[in-house]
């Protein structure tokens, strides 16, 4: 009698669900969103280094050539993309940001930086996250 009254509350349990469910798919989502956001931050970084590699060629022909570094920094990094999205854009104001690629003549440096940020018009979107509010994410 026991055994049967014990079988009927487990199957109780058991047999509601939904909240684990819920629990489980937004799980599921949440990493799937954060590995996209991952990749993107590895994107960036690779379109980041290939830019500053590419600059840093022009300064091997001229070191003095400030403007020809930011030039090919700036060509390299619109052909390389972040999500299908070129990683160097224009910026809201029409050109680059000056601080995007910035030439260090005095070290034969060029840094890149690769934003993909609301400021620049190009967040990351989110895939499952969109559900709770979280539609584009900066990176």
């Amino acid at each position: 009698m026991k055994t049967q009254a014990s079988r009927t509350g487990i199957r109780a349990i058991l047999a509601d669900q939904r909240g684990l469910a819920f629990v489980l798919l937004s799980a599921a989502a949440l990493a799937i969103d954060i590995g996209m956001l991952v990749t993107a931050r590895t994107e960036s970084q690779r379109a980041a280094d290939a830019s500053a590699l590419a600059g840093a060629s022009a300064l091997l022909v001229d070191p003095d050539d400030s403007l020809g570094a930011v030039a090919r920094a700036t060509d390299f990094a619109a052909r390389n993309t972040v999500r299908g999205v070129p990683a160097l854009v224009p910026s809201v104001m029409g050109g680059w940001a000056q601080d995007d690629v910035i030439v260090m003549l005095d070290e034969s440096k060029v840094r890149v930086y690769v934003q993909n940020t609301r400021a620049y018009n190009n967040p990351i979107s989110t895939f499952f996250s969109r559900i709770f509010g979280v539609g584009r994410v900066n990176v």
